[in-house]
């Protein structure tokens, strides 16, 4: 059972993470560019302007109204299958997901090559998630 925050008490890194692991995917997504931007504002003048907006970027939710379609098309497929027009607009939802998931690469890259380091250790550095929109 997770026990509440008193407004004197001083929340540590650890009990925001148990607080945030009882929020929807769809809350999560709401809060993730906020946090984001509060990181950015506890470390003014660090980052460069492109990478203030390759991070916007990078931290940009998919939108929630797709992943939330998305995710009723699979439950239905598995469920009963799904009609002709059902699956051309999974497809589709998947040519968005697709196109982000390359746009997010192309930040990383951009950003990997500004900053002078290998990808993966970009990734790690910034505590960025792999998306998983579904």
């Amino acid at each position: 059972m997770v026990r509440l925050m008193t407004v004197a008490e001083k929340p540590t890194p650890r009990r925001v993470l148990d607080l945030a692991g009882q929020l929807t995917h769809r809350q999560l997504e709401q809060i993730w560019p906020k946090l984001h931007h509060l990181r950015v504002q506890k470390t003014p003048g660090v980052l460069s302007p492109r990478e203030t907006e390759i991070l916007k970027g990078l931290n940009a939710p998919a939108p929630a109204a797709k992943v939330d379609r998305f995710r009723k098309l699979i439950a239905k497929r598995d469920d009963k299958g799904l009609s002709a027009a059902e699956q051309r607009e999974m497809e589709r939802l998947v040519d968005v997901f697709d196109t982000l998931d390359l746009e997010r690469a192309g930040l990383l890259a951009e950003l990997s090559r500004l900053r002078g380091v290998p990808g993966s250790t970009l990734i790690r550095s910034l505590g960025l998630p792999w998306t998983e929109y579904v």
